[in-house]
């Protein structure tokens, strides 16, 4: 009787190991972990980033100015294109602008006969304002003016004046500058955009 338990109880043990096995190696081929899906994080230059879109239009109705800013990282792309029956749209200056400078349309942009454009640029406290053709890139000729800063240009001719603002055009080609000098004296000059010619003016225009 004795032995007969011993049998039993090393065979009950042994259908235990037996089971316990036979679960492990289920358990290893059937159960995997888990494994949590990997986490790609986009660069900033990958990231989309919004784009803003400001429309101005020519007074005579027959162009419009169409100036487009999309943030890169720091920076800001600017982009001016022409939109017009006769050309559909076309652009005419990009620029990649850092977080100190900015590019502002004036009201009165356009010249009388649309040819031209300016535009006034910030940075770091100083402003500047800047001539442009509205051709085409693929029709323009080489007297077409590409991008003239005509303030720098005043600037070396006439360093005693302080610019004070440039008011718009006085002419088909011509913008207006207004000057004070050492003394608050006032004075004003045509600029002519084509010839890049400065003519002074017998009073304030």
């Amino acid at each position: 009787m004795e032995k007969y338990q011993v049998k039993t109880l090393i065979s009950l043990i042994l259908f235990l190991l037996l089971i316990l096995t036979g679960g492990a190696i289920f358990w290893q081929f059937t159960i995997k972990p888990t494994t949590p899906p990997e986490i790609v994080l986009a660069s900033p230059e990958e990231t989309p980033q919004p784009e803003s879109e400001q429309i101005y239009r020519a007074p005579n109705g027959k162009d419009t100015l169409v100036v487009r800013e999309k943030k890169i990282n720091e920076n800001t792309l600017i982009t001016f294109l022409i939109t017009n029956e006769k050309e559909g749209s076309y652009g005419i200056l990009s620029k990649t602008l850092s977080q100190n400078e900015k590019i502002l349309v004036p009201y009165n942009t356009f010249s009388p006969d649309n040819k031209y454009i300016f535009l006034k640029m910030e940075k770091e406290g100083n402003t500047n304002f800047f001539a442009i053709s509205t051709a085409n890139k693929d029709s323009q000729t080489e007297s077409d003016i590409k991008e003239v800063v005509f303030t720098k240009l005043f600037r070396e001719i006439y360093p005693d004046l302080k610019i004070e603002d440039v008011t718009g055009w006085g002419g088909m080609t011509l913008l207006v500058i207004n000057t004070t000098d050492s003394e608050g004296e006032k004075h004003s000059f045509w600029y002519d955009v084509p010839s890049g010619q400065l003519i002074p003016l017998s009073s304030q225009f």
